[in-house]
C-alpha cells in the first residue's frame, strides 16, 4: 500500500525543521513529495521494514541547516521503537551528512528494518525530528506519518504434521514350495528312493495340509523336467519332457492337478553348479566351455570333460537330471481381530510387519495411546535394529505432549537409521521443547533440510512462511488445503488462490480463522461487502475475531470512521 503525505503534513514537518522565518518557499511544493512503503507497515519474516522516497524541492533546503529524522513506532503507552536515524544538511553546514543542494533540491531514499515485537501492535508511525543551525538545536514534536502495523503474517499456525513409519504387512502373500526328484542318466524312471526323500515327502504333506487350511490357496502346480546337457539337444528335450510327465503321473494318481513341461538340457544349472563348486580346475573347465560357441561342439566338449574329471561326471552332472515340482500359492495372513488380540496379549508371536500393522488397528485415543507407546517400546526391544518402533513411539509421545520422552525415542530411532521421517518428528518434539527460544528454533532447521516427502515438506513450508520466503513455501505446500497454505498465498499476493484453497478445506478442518483470512483476501481485492460478510461470520463463531478485526489495519477501509485508540502526540 502506498500513500503520499498530504501537503499539510509536509508543511508542518518542514516549517518546524528548517528554522526559516518565511514559509514562502513551501508554497512551491507539490503534495506528492513523500511516499511510505508499505503504508501501513507490515511484519514479514518477523521484521518490520520501511521504505521512504522523498524529494526536497529546489530552493527549499536552507544552506546552513541540518536535520536528523528518526522514524519511530509509538503505541498508546508512549513506548517508542525507533528505526535507524538519517540526517541531511545544507551546502554550508559543517557536517558529513547527505547534502541537499539549495538551488536544485534532491531526491532521497531511506530504507530500514527492525525486529518485530508484540509491543508494536496498535502503534503508529511517527517522525521524530531534530533541527540544527550553527550551535542551535531544537527537538520538535513527533509528527504522525502513517498508521502502524499489519501483522497478517503472524497468523501462521504451527500445525506441524507428525509422520508414522509405515508397515509393509501384506494380508495375502504369494509363496511357493518345491521338491526335486532325481533320475539316472538317460532314464525317466522314478526310483522308490526318490519317493522316500524328505523334500518329496514334505511337499506331499503340504498338499494334504493345504486341503484343510483355509489360509492356503494353491494357485498353480507345475512339473518341470530337465536333462544334463552332455547329450544331443533333441534327445534331451524329449527326455526332460518324459521325466516331467512321469512325475505328473504320480501327482495325478493322488488327485493333484498339475501342468508339466520339459525344459531340455540345463546349461544354466550346469553353469551355476560349476560356479559354486570348489573342485580343482573348475576355472579351466568353465573356460573350456565358454570358448566353445557351437552347441554340438560344446556337448562334445562336456562329454570329454566328464570323461577326464570324475567330479564332473559324478557330482556336477547327476543333479541336473531331475524333475521339479513347483507349487505356487496364496497365503492368507492373520485377521484384524487376531492381530489386535495378539499384539496386546502375545506380541512375541508376531513379526515386525504384523506388529506395526496391528498397532495401527488400535484407536488413537484415550488409554490406547499409552498402550501403543508401551507396545512400540517393547517391540523396539524385540527388534533393536528396526527404527520404526522408536519413531512411532515418539509420535504418540508427542501426541500426549511428552516431548522429552519423544525426543529420547526419536534420537534412538535416528541412531539406527537417519531418514527424513524421523528428523521431521524430532524437529517437532524439539521445537515444542524450545519454549519459543529463537536461537534454539533456528538451530533445529537443518532437521528439515532436503525433505522430499509430503508432510516434512509441508512442515518446512511453515518455516519458510516465518522467514518470508513465500514462493518457496507455496511450492513446499503444494496440494495442501490448509489455513497456512491459504495464508501464504495472501502474503504472496495471490488472493483468489487463497480463497480457492480456503473453499477446499474439509469441514472438520475449517475454523473461524479461515473466514477471517477470507475477509483479508476479499478486502485486498477491493470486495468490501464480501469482506464484511466473512468478518461477521468469523465473529459469530468467535467473538474475539470481531474485536481483532476492528483493530486490524487490514480492515482500515471498513472501520476507518471509528475513533482510533492512539492519540496523536
Amino acid at each position: 500500500m502506498i500513500k503520499f503525505l498530504s501537503l499539510n503534513k509536509i508543511i508542518i514537518l518542514f516549517s518546524l525543521v528548517f528554522v526559516i522565518s518565511s514559509c514562502s518557499s513551501l508554497n512551491n511544493m507539490g503534495k506528492d513529495h513523500y511516499t511510505i512503503v508499505p503504508d501501513p507497515l507490515e511484519v514479514h519474516g518477523e521484521k518490520v521494514e520501511i521504505n521512504i522516497k522523498a524529494k526536497f524541492p529546489a530552493k527549499f533546503f536552507e544552506k546552513s541547516v541540518a536535520i536528523e529524522v528518526t522514524p519511530v513506532l509509538m503505541n498508546d503507552q508512549k513506548l517508542e521503537i525507533p528505526f535507524t536515524s538519517v540526517s541531511y544538511q545544507g551546502e554550508e553546514y559543517a557536517g558529513n551528512f547527505k547534502e541537499i543542494p539549495f538551488e536544485t533540491g534532491s531526491e532521497v531514499s531511506y530504507k530500514s528494518s527492525i525486529d518485530y515485537n508484540p509491543e508494536m501492535d496498535k502503534s503508529f508511525l511517527y517522525a521524530k525530528i531534530t533541527g540544527r543551525e550553527g550551535d542551535d538545536e531544537k527537538v520538535f514534536e513527533p509528527i504522525k506519518l502513517a498508521p502502524g502495523l499489519i501483522t497478517t503474517s503472524l497468523l501462521v499456525e504451527d500445525d506441524f504434521s507428525l509422520v508414522i513409519s509405515p508397515d509393509k504387512y501384506k494380508r495375502v502373500t504369494f509363496e511357493s514350495e518345491d521338491a526335486v526328484l532325481n533320475f539316472k542318466v538317460n532314464s525317466d524312471y522314478i526310483s522308490r528312493k526318490e519317493l522316500r526323500d524328505n523334500d518329496y515327502k514334505q511337499i506331499m504333506e503340504f498338499f494334504k495340509d493345504a486341503k484343510d487350511n483355509e489360509k492356503i490357496n494353491i494357485t498353480k502346480v507345475t512339473v518341470l523336467g530337465f536333462a544334463s546337457p552332455e547329450g544331443e539337444e533333441s534327445y534331451n528335450e524329449g527326455l526332460s519332457e518324459k521325466r516331467a510327465k512321469a512325475v505328473n503321473k504320480i501327482l495325478k494318481s493322488k488327485k493333484i492337478e498339475a501342468s508339466f513341461d520339459g525344459r531340455g538340457p540345463d546349461w544354466d544349472g550346469l553353469n551355476k553348479i560349476l560356479q559354486e563348486t570348489e573342485m580343482k580346475d573348475k576355472d579351466l573347465i568353465i573356460r573350456s566351455l565358454d570358448e566353445t560357441p557351437l552347441l554340438k561342439t560344446k556337448e562334445k566338449t562336456l562329454r570329454s570333460l566328464a570323461n577326464t574329471y570324475k567330479d564332473v561326471k559324478n557330482k556336477v552332472l547327476p543333479p541336473l537330471r531331475r524333475a521339479k515340482i513347483l507349487v505356487e500359492y496364496e497365503l492368507l495372513g492373520k485377521s484384524d481381530s487376531e492381530l489386535k488380540d495378539l499384539v496386546q496379549n502375545n506380541i512375541e508371536e508376531l513379526n515386525e510387519e504384523e506388529i506395526l500393522f496391528a498397532l495401527n488397528l488400535l484407536p488413537n485415543e484415550g488409554d490406547f495411546i499409552n498402550k501403543k507407546i508401551e507396545l512400540y517400546t517393547k517391540a523396539a526391544e524385540m527388534f533393536p535394529n528396526d527404527h520404526r518402533f522408536y519413531n512411532n513411539a515418539g509420535v504418540f509421545q508427542c501426541a500426549l505432549k511428552k516431548f522429552e520422552d519423544a525426543s529420547i525415542s526419536l534420537k534412538k530411532a535416528l541412531a539406527i537409521k537417519d531418514n527424513e521421517t524421523i528428523r521431521n518428528n524430532l524437529y517437532i518434539s524439539e521445537f515444542s521443547l524450545s519454549n519459543g527460544n529463537k536461537d534454539k528454533i533456528k538451530s533445529l532447521e537443518n532437521l528439515l533440510d532436503n525433505v522430499t516427502k509430503k508432510d516434512p515438506k509441508y512442515n518446512r513450508g511453515i518455516l519458510e512462511i516465518k522467514k518470508a520466503n513465500y514462493k518457496k513455501a507455496i511450492m513446499l505446500m503444494a496440494g495442501a488445503n490448509t489455513f497456512n497454505s491459504a495464508l501464504v498465498r495472501v502474503l504472496n499476493g495471490d488472493y483468489n488462490g487463497a480463497i480457492s484453497v480456503l473453499n477446499s478445506i474439509a469441514d472438520d478442518k475449517y475454523s473461524p480463522k479461515c473466514d477471517y483470512l477470507k475477509a483479508i483476501a476479499f478486502v485486498r481485492l477491493g470486495k468490501i461487502e464480501d469482506a464484511k460478510s466473512h468478518i461477521e461470520k468469523a465473529g459469530k463463531a468467535d467473538s474475539s475475531l470481531l474485536e481483532k478485526a476492528e483493530a486490524d489495519l487490514e480492515f482500515i477501509k471498513i472501520y476507518q470512521n471509528k475513533p482510533q485508540e492512539n492519540k496523536e502526540v
